[in-house]
């Protein structure tokens, strides 16, 4: 079969500076899928991470709440229902000022080992 069906409940959920984390897809074989897919729940008035960047890009679909990545300075606010990408490389800190959670769904191209150390 050349197609692959997961079922995303029995991913293991991780608990990693104030968030939730859930890898749901991540196929290592040489020939497999060029994106890794995964959950990331932050509580209310998180600032979750320091300034770092990945040599992936990261594209993110904020699925609940506002998502807000800081950039040079900027600050870029992502709400519900939108999708942001940060290119490989690319300096970035990602927060939650809101008084409600904050979900999202992350796709990592090409896949990062980064994320393959979470599993």
């Amino acid at each position: 079969m050349k197609i692959t069906v997961i079922d995303a409940k029995q991913q293991p959920l991780q608990e990693r500076m104030g968030r939730k984390i859930q890898v749901l897809f991540d196929d290592p074989a040489p020939q497999g899928s060029q994106i890794q897919l995964m959950t990331v729940e932050y509580p209310a008035r998180v600032i979750a991470t320091a300034n770092h960047s990945h040599e992936s890009s990261q594209t993110i679909y904020v699925v609940e709440g506002v998502l807000t990545i800081e950039e040079e300075g900027a600050l870029h606010r992502v709400e519900a229902g939108s999708i942001i990408n940060i290119p490989p490389g690319v300096p970035h800190r990602h927060s939650n000022y809101e008084d409600r959670p904050l979900r999202q769904l992350v796709i990592w191209n090409p896949p990062s080992e980064e994320v393959r150390g979470l599993r």
